[in-house]
């Protein structure tokens, strides 16, 4: 699997040095391990149907990812993970509008639930702006509100009637000619 990714990742490296776009996505799974097939209980209150039903119980195990580099759009992504069982474990990275990328690492199990870190890469080559504590201090005018408003009288306008009525007159009643 590891080698298949390195290839996939090698040749998009190529193609980006070329100026194209590229992507790549692999799959593995969904399960592993044995399955089981079990008994579904049929609903309480609901008309038994005579024939059981089965469900199939199996450990969840699998692992993708792809990615996506298009210069022309400017869309750049990657997402990457992993299941084994209970536990997730992936990352996925997009470039911002600004040209930050952001990355997400995470993972999520039944002890700990859902957990992410959030990372941030500036761009290459970025402007820095100053602190916050560099810009000057805005100080908003406040207007005292007006003591008298006028009252506000709607302006009066006359039902519109257009000058010219059409007056519809069909050109012949005759039947359409067959062909």
């Amino acid at each position: 699997m590891e080698s298949i990714m390195k290839v996939l990742v090698v040749c998009g490296l190529a193609a980006l040095v070329g100026g194209q776009g590229s992507y790549y996505s692999s799959f593995t799974g969904p399960v592993s391990g044995a399955v089981d097939e079990i008994l579904v209980p049929e609903p309480a209150g609901f008309k038994k149907s005579g024939e059981p039903t089965y469900d199939y119980v199996a450990k969840p195990d699998y692992s993708f990812g792809y990615g996506v580099n298009d210069p022309e759009t400017g869309n750049t992504q990657k997402h990457e993970e992993t299941r084994d069982g209970d536990t997730v474990r992936g990352q996925y990275s997009v470039v911002e509008p600004d040209g930050t990328v952001r990355t997400v690492v995470y993972t999520a199990d039944p002890e700990n639930g859902f957990q992410a870190t959030v990372h941030r890469k500036p761009p290459v080559g970025s402007a820095s702006y100053p602190p916050p504590s560099v810009l000057p201090e805005y100080t908003p005018e406040i207007v005292a509100p007006v003591s008298n408003p006028p009252e506000y009288v709607p302006e009066y306008r006359p039902e519109y009637t257009p000058e010219y009525t059409p007056e519809y007159v069909p050109e012949s009643a005759e039947a359409p000619a067959e062909y």
